[in-house]
Formats: C-alpha cells, structure tokens, sequence
C-alpha cells in the first residue's frame, strides 16, 4: 500500500505513544516516538492499520448503543502538567458520566495477534491498557470503557479500571521521556 499517515505530533505525547514509551506496543517504541517528536515524519499506513482507522466509527457506535450516547474524538489534556504535554483524542467519551470510549479492532485482515480475554473484564492487550490508562489521567476519571471488533468473535466489551500503581509509572516514564529525551533532543 502506498497510502501515508502525518505522524508528526511533536509537540504533545498522545495515548499510543505512551503504550510505546513504556515498551508495551508491538509496532512502535521509545525511539519511534523520539523521533517523530523532533522531526516531521511521513510514515506508510498499511492495510491493517487502514481498515482499523475506516472502522473504529463503527465500534464506537455499537458501544453507543450499549452505554448511551458517546461525544466523538474529544481530545484531553493532561492537567497537571503544563510542561509535559500528554494530549489524547478520546474517540469517545461517555457523556452519561464522563467516562472516556476507546475503539479498537483485532484481526480485520488476519489472525488476531493480540489477547483478549472475556468480555466485561479488563483483559485486553497491555498496549490497550495503557493507553487507556493515559486517557484516564487526561479526563481525571477511574474507569475507561473499551468496545472492540475481534476477528472470528465479533463484537466485545471491557472495562479498564484505574491501577494508581500503572498511573505513577506512566506519569513519571513519560516525564523522564519528555525532559531527558524530547526537550534536549537526546535520542533514548
């Protein structure tokens, strides 16, 4: 595929980054998320990542069906900090209670790769936990809703409640990341 996705976010960490930051993304890591905030990168999208994109709207509004009505793509930033920027596109939240929405899809053009685990629990991938993690810090609430397309199951529900001891480690990781690395532009 020729397609090309604008990475560049240079001036804030997103929710994906922080899964890569903390070595829990299988597709990217520290230094990837480095680069792309120091310098503008153009990177290939690839059929999965595509097909994940096109259909997340779908996801969100079957979960929309199940909690009630969900604001799209509100994005949040963290509140404590005003010199490390960790900004995330929730692509929802519930507006019932505020709760962020994470759409997310597994196995649309293959095997899943990923483990999830029953629905309604917390057992999702550990990238998807974290992220989840980083949209909690960022909407100062204690669960996060995630609705999720898995290939051969369908539809699912889980619900990520807050660990306070995963909050300090992201917390501090990414502060160390963004003052150590980032601002001084020293590769990790």
């Amino acid at each position: 595929s020729n397609k090309k996705r604008r990475l560049w976010t240079g001036d804030a960490i997103g929710s994906s980054d922080v899964a890569a930051i903390l070595g829990v993304d299988a597709f990217r890591n520290k230094a990837d998320v480095y680069w792309s905030k120091v310098q503008q990168l153009d990177t290939p999208e690839n059929d999965a990542m595509d097909a994940g994109t096109r259909f997340e709207p779908v996801v969100i509004d079957w979960l929309e069906e199940q909690v009630g009505i969900i604001g799209r793509n509100v994005v949040k930033v963290h509140p404590k900090w005003p010199d490390v920027p960790i900004r995330v596109n929730c692509d929802g939240i519930i507006l019932a209670d505020e709760r962020p929405a994470e759409g997310k899809t597994s196995g649309l053009l293959g095997p899943t790769k990923e483990q999830w685990g029953d629905d309604m629990t917390a057992d999702v991938p550990d990238r998807v936990l974290v992220q989840c993690h980083a949209l909690m810090l960022c909407t100062e609430r204690e669960l996060c809703k995630v609705a999720a397309f898995i290939g051969r199951r369908g539809f699912a529900r889980f619900q990520i409640p807050r660990n306070d001891k995963l909050a300090e480690i992201i917390e501090r990781d990414v502060v160390r990341f963004w003052t150590e690395n980032v601002l001084v532009e020293v590769a990790p």
